[in-house]
């Protein structure tokens, strides 16, 4: 991960562990995170929100807890669960160029297109 400029190599074990858990691609955790806070080094100071989560507004009691979280949103909540990848990111950040960035980085860790 240290490769694609992600500041929490650290925590790719928890990405992996949640996203397993989740059945989610394990690349989109951090992928996202990436996107959100620049690799963990962004984010407001004191909430370990380093997805952007609700805009920034939600504080989680440490990395390992957001990255749960989020995980799990992704694929139980109401506006992601059983949606491609595709359509995850469009509700999360309705932006195309996002959702493009998203899957670029996801090819480049995993080396498959992703739909």
């Amino acid at each position: 991960m240290e490769s694609n400029h992600f500041v929490y190599p650290l925590y790719a074990q928890n990405f992996v562990k949640e996203a397993d858990r989740d059945d989610i691609p394990f690349a989109l955790l951090p992928c996202i995170e990436r996107q959100e806070s620049g690799g963990g080094r962004h984010y407001r100071a004191g909430t370990d929100n380093v997805f952007g989560w609700a805009s920034d507004d939600v504080a989680f009691e440490s990395v390992p807890a957001s990255i749960a979280q989020i995980s799990y949103q992704l694929a139980h909540g109401s506006p992601y669960a059983g949606k491609s990848i595709t359509a995850k990111l469009l509700a999360y950040n309705p932006r195309p160029a996002y959702g493009a960035a998203i899957k670029s980085c996801m090819n480049q860790i995993i080396n498959e297109p992703t739909q």
